[in-house]
């Protein structure tokens, strides 16, 4: 919906994860002298491409990995000042920096030791401060002074604080300007203000919220307001957070993909301007429109996962969606390297003249449930009725959300039906199909 596929890479090649049937995991992208590049790790290291020209996106260089082969589950990436820091979270990882102002000819190694540490699950630049956050691994978080580049120094190991206790191991983080959102896992998400390095401070925390699991992973909106939150539990919402008084940190509203919910995973989300870009394991990747946070809607997806639903991890991994010309990049943990135009999504909203574009239906084919997002839901009331092909009425129900989840019952079968949504004086149909 909305995404149009630019490039897709895939090398069969390579070893594959026996636990986790993955080839790929973790995506990135950076610009350097001008030019566009995308980062996606494998079993065998960081392969870079080249996505400048939309026409014209290819591979340029693999950096092979400290460790290699089919114990390796995860890769982290992050950049700074034409450094490309890489980390992985498997026995003989260790931090790696690659100098990549020699691009596309060349990335070399400049460093690539264990003296700091040996794994990291994920680590966050913060690039006004010059600190980077590595998290987990051998490790539950340590911050580095990379003012240096190539030479990174360790400022603080965070078990050293007395807060600590409460956070522990610390799965991922947000920075911005010292200000961490660190995501502890079962023990929820927690706020710290590293500026005097000596004094940190606990700004507030959430450990308790609706859809509790996992807490994986997190991005704060433009407007310092919002705060997006995956968990990363089968069957869970994204959670939005007003972060507004950190002391106060309230739930504003969660949002799925509407596929499953028994085995829908969100694993990564990131905001850009207005739009929410979470990538879903079994689900691909989805663009919420979260202008209006009381009136969130999806504006596009992707699926890039073929496997079935099931209670494990397979498919999307990533979705990095920062690049300047706006091309989205994906990573499937089966199936590689994808760049997406999402400008429809972009340009897609809710038209006040058009009663017939007035709601959005997602996804389209589904599983088990749709969604039906409609703007001002709760105050127009609507209805919606479902028919098979014959014009029989095999399921009806109220709409009193902004976006309502249907769940379909018995009476409908693998196949093709019409949806009717009737409100505010008008009705439109729309085209359901059912796998």
């Amino acid at each position: 919906m909305n995404t149009k596929l630019l490039y897709h890479w895939n090398d069969t090649s390579l070893h594959d994860l026996t636990s986790h049937l993955s080839i790929y995991n973790e995506i990135f992208g950076f610009v350097q002298d001008g030019r566009e590049y995308g980062v996606i790790g494998s079993t065998l290291g960081a392969h870079i491409f080249d996505v400048t020209d939309a026409e014209d996106i290819h591979p340029v260089i693999t950096i092979p990995a400290a460790t290699q082969g089919s114990s390796v589950v995860n890769r982290d990436y992050d950049f700074f000042n034409g450094y490309l820091y890489m980390v992985g979270d498997q026995a003989g990882a260790r931090l790696q920096i690659a100098d990549v102002s020699f691009l596309p000819d060349s990335a070399p190694i400049v460093y690539d030791s264990d003296s700091l540490f040996s794994r990291a699950h994920t680590i966050t630049v913060d690039a006004p401060t010059a600190r980077l956050y590595a998290n987990g691994g051998s490790h539950e978080m340590n911050i580095y002074d990379i003012s240096d580049p190539a030479q990174p120094l360790l400022l603080l190991n965070c078990t050293t604080l007395p807060v600590w206790s409460s956070i522990q191991y610390v799965h991922d983080s947000y920075a911005k300007n010292d200000t961490v959102y660190c995501h502890a896992a079962q023990r929820g998400l927690f706020v710290m203000d590293f500026t005097d390095i000596g004094n940190p401070l606990l700004l507030g925390s959430v450990t308790q919220y609706p859809q509790q699991g996992y807490n994986h992973s997190g991005w704060l909106h433009k407007d310092g307001i919002v705060y997006a939150q995956a968990d990363e539990t089968h069957g869970f919402d994204v959670k939005l957070f007003d972060v507004s008084d950190l002391s106060d940190i309230t739930l504003i509203d969660t949002i799925g993909s509407g596929i499953s919910e028994e085995f829908s995973v969100p694993h990564n989300v990131v905001f850009r301007d207005d739009f929410l870009y979470v990538s879903y394991y079994h689900d691909g990747l989805y663009i919420f429109n979260v202008s209006d946070p009381q009136n969130i809607y999806i504006s596009g997806f992707y699926d890039t996962c073929v496997l079935p639903d099931t209670n494990n991890y397979r498919g999307n991994w990533g979705v990095y969606p920062l690049l300047p010309s706006g091309k989205i990049l994906a990573s499937d943990m089966q199936n590689g390297f994808y760049v997406f135009d999402v400008s429809d999504a972009l340009s897609a909203g809710i038209s006040d003249n058009t009663e017939e574009k007035n709601a959005v239906v997602f996804p389209n084919p589904f599983r088990e449930s749709f969604n039906i997002s409609i703007p001002d839901g709760t105050k127009n009331n609507y209805t919606f009725e479902i028919m098979d092909i014959t014009g029989r009425l095999v399921q009806s129900g109220n709409i009193n959300h902004t976006i309502t989840r249907v769940n379909t019952g018995k009476e409908i079968t693998t196949g093709n039906y019409f949806l009717r949504v009737i409100g505010n004086g008008k009705s439109f149909t729309r085209k359901l199909v059912k796998q």
